[in-house]
């Protein structure tokens, strides 16, 4: 049973209706004692809720659940702190890694851009030197070329002048032979 002690009975209204979360004015404040310890004196008092389907029992009972959700919500604010500085501490570390991380792909960025670049040359390099030797092999091409339709122009005068010389000796033979 739930224990109040207030030395001036006229705050006592006040005081259980703080304790018990409803206004004053809804309390009815009774003394309680045996006879034969009467003697004036108010030591225990009884309270009567107006307007209320509350027992006496039901008034206990949500004092001890008050009791215990408030048990329960300091050990809630305890967890929650430890919660908060764990973030806190799992941010930080994180916070941490992921500068790391952006710092390591920094470097690797700044890696790949110069081998990009020596590619680029090399690549520029082997275009250029491509590029070269397709005009020497057209330059030889067109040199062969030439030469061929020398060579050709060369046989078919040779050719002519056998055929020349065929005909002459043929010629030469009928007229022999008459």
């Amino acid at each position: 049973m739930p224990a109040l002690a207030c030395s001036d009975t006229a705050s006592l209204p006040v005081l259980c209706a703080q304790t018990f979360g409803v206004a004053a004015d809804l309390l009815e404040v009774f003394v309680l004692v045996p006879i034969s310890e009467w003697r004036g004196q108010v030591t225990h008092v009884a309270l009567k809720l107006s307007q209320s389907s509350l027992s006496l029992q039901a008034i206990e009972d949500l004092l001890v659940q008050r009791e215990q959700l408030s048990e329960q919500l300091d050990r809630s604010r305890t967890a929650l702190q430890t919660y908060s500085e764990q973030v806190t501490k799992l941010k930080q570390t994180s916070d941490q890694v992921d500068a790391e991380k952006y710092h390591k792909r920094g470097q690797k960025v700044k890696q790949l851009d110069e081998d990009n670049k020596k590619l680029r040359s090399l690549l520029k390099t082997q275009l250029e030197n491509s590029e070269n030797l397709r005009k020497e092999t057209q330059q030889t091409v067109e040199t062969l070329r030439q030469e061929f339709d020398l060579l050709v122009r060369e046989l078919m005068t040779f050719r002519k002048k056998e055929a020349q010389v065929s005909t002459s000796e043929a010629k030469g033979r009928k007229k022999a032979e008459r």
